[in-house]
């Protein structure tokens, strides 16, 4: 799961306060091994604010590492791929390469395991300021889907 799937569930539709099913469903499909995110995606969230932070660290309790061999040459590729790609311009191909970005770290553990990303982004593949996560899951055959969708195949009703 993206960093945008929490935040957006926690500041638009599945406040905490009004549908805390959403995240107990989430951290139990976690416990199952259901679902999960990685390492980048917990600290990211740490930046966003104190509910989504203890629920991180207290509640979803599958945070795969992104320090792997696997993952790693994945992410390598990812960086070769977006540096030399003629779409994006140089802010975009920048930000995608910044350290602190979970994006691409997300997309090489995907690629690494074989697992779908789940993200609020949108596929779009006129943007030329931005290498939005769909995209580039398309360009490597990674399955994408939004958190509706995951919720759907999981079988959650809230």
């Amino acid at each position: 799961m993206d960093t945008s799937v929490l935040i957006e569930a926690h500041k638009r539709y599945y406040d905490p306060d009004i549908v805390p099913g959403f995240w107990i469903n989430l951290a139990k499909q976690a416990r199952r091994k259901v679902i999960f995110s990685i390492d980048r995606v917990r600290g990211e969230i740490h930046k966003h604010n104190k509910f989504l932070t203890e629920w991180a660290d207290n509640d979803f309790t599958q945070w795969e590492s992104t320090n792997n061999s696997s993952t790693l040459s994945k992410y390598n590729e990812l960086m070769t791929w977006s540096a030399k790609h003629s779409r994006y311009n140089e802010k975009a191909k920048d930000r995608f390469a910044q350290a602190a970005n979970a994006d691409p770290w997300l997309v090489a553990h995907a690629m690494a395991t074989g697992c779908v990303v789940v993200t609020e982004e949108t596929y779009n593949n006129q943007i030329t300021s931005n290498l939005p996560l769909p995209v580039v899951c398309k360009e490597f055959g990674i399955g994408c889907t939004d958190t509706f969708e995951m919720l759907r195949d999981l079988g959650i009703v809230l």
